[in-house]
């Protein structure tokens, strides 16, 4: 009995452990954001599954696909290559970009124009080919605003032809 009264607490305290990290509208409406990121770096992997020549589609998964910034924080935020991604694939100076194509209607993906991208992000001089550093300024006031970006990685064997994703941040959370 005992041993039973131990496992559901246990089920309990990883199941609100698990919910924590998800953060919520106001009032318990839709899920906002997949992670809070505060003053510690914030790390995103990018896992790619696939090969462009042997083994297509080339599929880009992000750890978290929605990253929310505390208020008044100014984090540095780290997408690194999965260890298990295919050694081919590699980060460009311009693999973390706002997206600034077109919305799309179907998925609610919106897009970012490059201005309001450089008013609060820059590319930190520590990026290497599996590891792209972005510092977040966060310093434009107001509201929680929702910056649309992309992940775009490169293989050796199809030169400049990137692969991409389109995930967000939502800063002043």
């Amino acid at each position: 009995m005992k041993i039973r009264n131990l496992l559901c607490v246990g089920v309990a305290a990883i199941t609100v452990v698990g919910c924590a990290a998800q953060t919520m509208a106001p009032g318990g409406g839709p899920r906002l954001a997949d992670a809070v990121c505060g003053e510690q770096p914030c790390q995103v992997v990018v896992k790619v599954t696939g090969h462009p020549i042997s083994n297509p589609p080339v599929r880009i998964e992000v750890s978290i696909p929605t990253l929310a910034v505390q208020k008044g924080t100014r984090p540095q935020m780290v997408w690194v290559l999965h260890p298990e991604s295919d050694p081919g694939f590699s980060f460009r100076v311009n693999s973390i970009t706002p997206h600034t194509g077109a919305s799309n209607p179907t998925t609610g993906k919106g897009t970012t124009t490059q201005a309001a991208w450089d008013a609060e992000f820059t590319r930190d001089a520590s990026s290497t080919p599996t590891r792209v550093v972005i510092n977040n300024r966060n310093t434009t006031q107001g509201t929680p605003r929702l910056y649309y970006y992309d992940v775009k990685v490169f293989h050796i064997r199809t030169g400049d032809q990137a692969f991409t994703l389109d995930p967000a941040i939502l800063n002043d959370f």
